[in-house]
């Protein structure tokens, strides 16, 4: 019998350096998604165009947008896919808890969604940088207004995005595990959702992303999320004990 007695914070500090370091793969596709959406976004986001007179106007948008969005499928997946049986089964390896391990998977989550937010914005400008490089400045150049209170106040914004998105996959990927028929249905209901019932989503949308408030856009994502993170324990606990 061990005296060994180890506290809940030493576990969970355990288990997150060890989901550190055996998930580097995580952050290879983090790599891979972002370059492959900052080729795309070299060709711009959007034009248009506008003749006045003799004198043809070409306007073209760069941003990083696509980054964004590429960014965002990524934090979705790794949060569907990071407590599959696979991953539980090496959590064995400590002496852990059902709570240890979702603490553990949570924390999991919210460095890596910090990372994804801040390489977002790093690579937001190393798209306007490389398209000034590749097509020159031979044409009117104008930047968006960036001080360090935007760029923070983006970078709070990009995170909760990726930590509401995170969290809604880990909610998904914990129902999916309970059985073959329940995955099928809950694919089958979110591509109805997306193809079919885009006019059910729209206030889902609304309600987040026209919200002007940080304030209160950073409380929407926190009860939601720590709502789909504890709908994800209960849905989690119930497999367990089957």
């Amino acid at each position: 019998m061990s005296l060994n007695h180890p506290s809940l914070w030493d576990v969970v500090k355990n288990q997150t350096v060890y989901k550190w370091l055996s998930y580097k793969s995580v952050f290879q596709g983090l790599i891979a998604v972002q370059v492959i959406a900052m080729v795309f976004s070299l060709m711009g986001v959007g034009s248009g165009s506008r003749g006045m007179g003799h004198i043809d106007l070409s306007i073209q948008f760069v941003s990083g947008d696509f980054v964004f969005f590429f960014t965002c499928l990524w934090a979705f997946f790794i949060a569907v896919t990071l407590d599959r049986d696979d991953n539980r089964l090496a959590d064995q390896i400590f002496v852990t808890s059902l709570f240890s391990r979702q603490i553990a998977n949570i924390l999991f989550i919210v460095v890596a969604n910090l990372i994804g937010a801040i390489s977002i914005l790093l690579a937001s400008f190393a798209v306007k940088i490389s398209h000034i490089w590749i097509y020159g400045l031979d044409s009117f150049v104008i930047f968006g207004e960036y001080t360090l209170s935007i760029m923070v106040v983006n970078l709070i914004i990009t995170f909760f995005y990726l930590m509401l998105i995170s969290s809604v996959g880990y909610l998904i990927g914990s129902i999916i595990r309970q059985g073959r028929l329940i995955k099928l249905v809950v694919i089958v209901l979110i591509g109805a959702m997306i193809t079919i019932q885009n006019e059910r989503l729209a206030p889902i949308i609304t309600f987040f992303g026209e919200e002007s408030n940080l304030f209160l856009f950073v409380l929407k994502v926190l009860l939601t999320s720590i709502a789909c993170f504890g709908l994800a324990a209960v849905a989690t606990r119930r497999l367990e004990v089957q």
